[in-house]
């Protein structure tokens, strides 16, 4: 694909694939909505201090761990014999995301502060993008196909359950 559009009534327009606008769209939106949390992002985690604070453990210890010996079993827990986490709630999809971010940008507490977040925000546009394509896949070829299915998305990601859930529970 090209990024000049060269159509007959198009030349020099920039063609941007649907993707990237569906997920850039919905990326600035869920910037807006979380505008309050941004400037905190790697100093506080977003929501208060409930099931959050184990979901961050999950990060911290996946981003520590040395290999799947120590992913999977810890002595932190049940000191000195230990435990182990075959059975523990990891929101998996998260966790292996800051365990291989903080293998690029570092696993400083708040780097790991701020991939927390950040997986967790990442959620909002994802889903909002996924339902956008099922959506658009179940609405056929209508006319107004792609405002219906970003309303979709919108109501889908957005929704309060949603939005009160990434504030307690990553695994949601």
């Amino acid at each position: 694909m090209t990024l000049l559009d060269t159509r007959d009534g198009a030349v020099g327009r920039l063609c941007i694939p649907r993707w990237l606008l569906v997920l850039g769209g919905f990326t600035a939106l869920t910037a807006i909505v979380f505008w309050p949390w941004l400037a905190h992002l790697s100093s506080a985690l977003i929501g208060p201090p409930e099931d959050n604070m184990q979901d961050f453990w999950n990060s911290w210890h996946a981003a520590t761990a040395r290999g799947w010996q120590d992913f999977l079993f810890t002595r932190q827990i049940r000191f000195p014999e230990g435990t182990s986490l075959a059975y523990h709630s990891f929101a998996w999809p998260q966790v292996f995301a800051v365990a291989l971010l903080s293998r690029i940008f570092g696993g400083d507490f708040s780097t790991l502060v701020a991939l927390h977040n950040l997986t967790l925000l990442a959620s909002f546009p994802l889903g909002a993008a996924a339902m956008f394509y099922l959506a658009r896949h179940l609405l056929g070829d209508g006319p107004g196909r792609d405002a219906g299915a970003a309303v979709a998305g919108f109501i889908f990601a957005f929704n309060p359950w949603h939005v009160a859930q990434a504030m307690h529970h990553a695994h949601v």
